[in-house]
């Protein structure tokens, strides 16, 4: 009777256990671990997996995977707090230290641009210390000025000064491979025969002076390829003027000149300016110029064009203006094929005149076109285009 009780109760405590399984939620997490009388005894919670990840760097980390046996909701990446915790290991890994080849690399780029700085400040000492104490003291435009620049550029540029004569000084400190010399705007009245010397020099200024002669050495300096003088008070030129043979373009405009020297033909110009002088009669020395493109005779006394001027086929432009001109000889329009400029303002000359030449049709023709393709690029102004310029 005992023994049918004992497991007649054992069945009744079996079966309430079973329905109480049946009603309680099947996520096992959940539940409350049971009561034990000791914690041995308690549920273990299932082991970690592990597996490995190759990552960047070559360098393998353990991923463990834990289920996180409690859920609060505030866990929204749907990752555990120990995934958590080794993800941020992953961003969280300190800089790989530098190897000593990168780092001595970069020691030796740094003192080697330190070095060039170095010797760059070393040179700007140097040159400033080498610096003429004076030369921060010169004043523009004196001789001392000029003088210091003779040595830099080679260069002797007097000009404006207010001289009468040349010191002594700037022949003594002048070098001998001068090639500009500038003495234009002062007092002198007679060139230096000392600057006839200096036979590598290719440009004389000399205009705005009150030179009334020029010397005979001036022939010396053959490497002479532009001279200016004018605005002076010269009334005659050397006669070995012309052995200066490399001279293109010459200056003499606003002087006292009625004749030109014998010498002056042999020379082979490009560009002669003669006007505001005291020419009564054109000078034939110019007519063996072949090469000479500009021609100024304006401002003085000429009656007439000698036909001899008909030589110059290389001319361009031809100035004419306040002169006694009353007829201008065809023949210079018919050969000067290359004329396009003739101005013969304030001379006697009419425009009736011309136009009954036969040549004045083709000159003017010609100078159409010329003026055409020359406005057209822009190198010349519509105001050009009148055939002739006369009053």
């Amino acid at each position: 009777m005992g023994a049918s009780a004992s497991k007649t109760a054992a069945n009744t405590a079996r079966n309430s256990n079973s329905d109480a399984s049946a009603v309680a939620p099947a996520d096992d997490s959940l539940q409350d671990p049971p009561q034990c009388e000791s914690d041995e005894h308690q549920p273990q919670p299932p082991p970690p997996t592990a597996s490995l990840v190759e990552l960047p760097g070559k360098k393998q980390v353990e991923d463990l995977k834990f289920h996180n046996p409690v859920d609060d909701g505030t866990n929204q990446t749907g990752l555990s707090v120990y995934e958590m915790r080794i993800q941020d290991s992953f961003y969280s890994t300190p800089a790989r230290p530098k190897s000593k080849a990168y780092t001595a690399a970069k020691e030796a780029a740094a003192a080697k641009k330190a070095a060039r700085a170095e010797r760059k400040a070393q040179r700007a000492r140097k040159k400033s210390a080498s610096k003429m104490p004076e030369e921060e003291q010169l004043v523009p435009h004196t001789v001392d000025w000029a003088i210091h620049n003779t040595k830099k550029l080679g260069v002797l540029n007097l000009s404006k000064m207010d001289l009468t004569v040349i010191p002594d000084l700037v022949f003594d400190s002048m070098p001998g491979t001068l090639r500009i010399i500038n003495i234009s705007f002062n007092r002198f009245e007679s060139l230096d025969p000392r600057l006839c010397d200096y036979v590598l020099v290719q440009r004389l200024i000399a205009n705005g002076n009150f030179l009334s002669s020029l010397p005979s050495v001036i022939c010396r300096m053959t490497a002479l390829k532009k001279l200016d003088l004018a605005r002076n008070k010269l009334t005659s030129l050397p006669d070995a003027f012309g052995a200066m043979r490399f001279l293109e373009h010459v200056d003499l405009s606003h002087n006292l000149l009625n004749e030109l020297p014998p010498s002056f033909a042999s020379l082979d110009l490009t560009s002669l300016n003669l006007s505001r002088n005291k020419f009564t009669i054109a000078p034939l020395e110019i007519a063996s110029m072949h090469m000479l493109l500009d021609l100024d005779l304006s401002y003085n006394q000429l009656i007439a064009v000698p036909d001899e001027y008909m030589a110059l086929r290389s001319l361009i432009a031809f100035t004419l203006d306040s002169n006694r001109i009353s007829d201008f000889p065809e023949a210079i329009l018919q050969v000067c094929t290359d004329l396009i400029t003739l101005r013969l303002r304030a001379n006697p000359i009419k425009m009736n005149v011309l136009e009954v030449k036969p040549a004045y049709a083709e000159f003017a023709e010609r100078r159409r076109i010329k003026f055409k393709r020359q406005i057209e690029a822009g190198s010349v102004s519509i105001e050009d285009l009148n055939p002739a310029d006369s009053n």
